[in-house]
């Protein structure tokens, strides 16, 4: 027996736009198949496509972004209007999110209807464009339409709209997708959803794979000089640095206080999960990359160390080949090459970007032509949160090009630094932190999620690191 359909009646506009979105919440969310009909008409209908259905029971939503004139698409004009407004969901359309903040609205007509969702006899009315509203979050449009750049080139967060309006640290577009499914499931309640899971994906940036044990013998003499000499070190932990670098030397990397990945690893395997490790494969910036090179022997045991223990190998490309499809598309070559002589097989290749230096012009366009499976940049380097609306793997669209790519996108919700250091958030390590990032631990299980967080492996080197990295893992 066919599965049921349904029906989307659109206005004859944006196409590509329209069919993606219909595709990410109605597919790839909510398990739905779904079929577009464009017309001369200006709002939205949803319908079963089934025989004998009556047409006229329907789900009915206002067109907003997608009303834009061609020649304001991508501009200012078209970004939502601030404040943007809220409203508590009242039951029974509340009763899939008990205790969720209010819902946020991108794109409503105006004047704004005196109810955001109500019901008639055959008909369900929401008031306000959802479909533009997870659009404009899931394709980073205000990304393209800002000129907004970091030092390092990213656009930050103190320029995103969900930063400056409070909400970027709740998935709204997850919410808007469960407030579809309400009324969905109202209107015809014989439908089936996907059933998801909550999971968490650890990821590791191997930017600095040792602390000491790459140095020259000259450089590690240096370096224990001022230690001793500037930072007044006292010289037990001086001599323990030495060991350090001594037992690397010797052919034991684990005497690096930097080498944590055999902690990493066995903490993952304790519940389960497989951790992701992206390697930078060609440094382009000395300055910038990394403190290794790929070939190295210790660096070639690591990738056959995560492989042989069942877990995953990805690209961390380097800082100056972001938006270079030839240079990134080399880098994912050299890294599958040496990865190959070492036994080291994957049917699919992630990759994160150095620095999250993400240009929201052309890096997805990018990865998708170097071809890479899937992307997990889209974080914030300075504000931990929901960047996309969404704790759900989705497949990116190039707004310059009007197309969805193959590219699949897996949204990094925390980065510890992030939240950890002063440049950034600057909670420090406390309780603080810890009830930060547990809440959007949470905020992913509400939403039969992923929970990705980055930990970088030089970055558990101390017990409250270590503290914090497992209570996300364990609690």
């Amino acid at each position: 027996m066919d599965e049921p359909t349904l029906r989307i009646q659109a206005p004859d506009s944006y196409r590509a736009e329209r069919q993606y979105v219909a595709h990410v919440l109605f597919e790839e969310f909510l398990g739905l198949r779904c079929t577009l009909e464009f017309s001369d008409r200006r709002d939205v209908v949803v319908q079963l496509a089934a025989v004998g259905s009556d047409p006229a029971h329907c789900l009915r939503l206002p067109d907003v972004l997608f009303q834009t004139p061609l020649a304001a698409w991508l501009s200012a004009a078209s970004l939502p209007r601030r404040p943007v407004t809220r409203f508590r969901l009242e039951a029974p359309w509340s009763e899939a999110q008990p205790g969720a903040p209010d819902l946020v609205v991108l794109y409503a007509p105006e004047p704004a209807p005196s109810t955001w969702v109500s019901q008639s006899a055959q008909e369900i009315r929401i008031g306000f464009d959802l479909f533009g509203s997870a659009f404009f979050m899931l394709s980073g449009y205000e990304e393209v339409v800002s000129e907004a750049r970091d030092k390092h080139g990213r656009f930050a967060a103190p320029s995103a709209l969900s930063v400056q309006e409070a909400f970027v640290g709740w998935p709204v577009v997850d919410q808007y997708v469960e407030l579809l499914w309400t009324c969905i499931a109202r209107l015809w309640p014989g439908l089936r959803r996907r059933e998801r899971q909550f999971r968490v994906q650890p990821s590791h940036d191997v930017d600095r794979p040792f602390r000491f044990g790459l140095y020259s013998a000259p450089r590690m003499l240096r370096e224990l000089a001022a230690g001793l000499v500037v930072a007044k070190r006292k010289p037990r932990e001086l001599l323990t640095q030495a060991q350090s670098y001594l037992g690397v030397r010797r052919g034991d990397p684990t005497s690096d206080p930097a080498y944590r990945f055999e902690e990493i690893m066995g903490w993952s395997e304790a519940l389960s999960l497989q951790s992701e490790f992206y390697f930078i494969a060609c440094r382009r910036s000395p300055l910038m990359d990394g403190s290794y090179e790929l070939d190295h022997p210790y660096i070639r045991r690591l990738l056959r160390r995560v492989h042989e223990r069942g877990h995953r190998i990805g690209l961390h490309t380097s800082y100056t080949s972001a938006s270079d499809p030839s240079l990134v598309r080399a880098e994912l070559v050299r890294l599958q090459q040496i990865c190959a002589e070492e036994g080291v097989a994957q049917a699919s290749w992630g990759n994160r970007q150095h620095y999250l230096r993400w240009n929201p012009r052309t890096s997805a366009g990018c990865l998708d032509a170097a071809g890479f499976t899937y992307d997990t940049s889209l974080g914030y380097a300075d504000h931990a949160g929901f960047r996309r609306g969404t704790c759900h793997e989705f497949p990116l669209f190039d707004l310059l090009g009007r197309r969805q790519l193959t590219l699949r996108e897996k949204p990094l919700v925390l980065m510890e630094c992030t939240v950890i250091d002063p440049a950034y958030m600057g909670m420090g390590r406390g309780p603080e932190a810890r009830e930060h990032m547990q809440a959007l631990r949470e905020a992913c299980r509400r939403y039969r999620g992923t929970f990705t967080c980055l930990w970088h492996n030089n970055r558990l080197e101390g017990t409250a690191d270590q503290g914090l990295y497992r209570a996300l893992l364990y609690e």
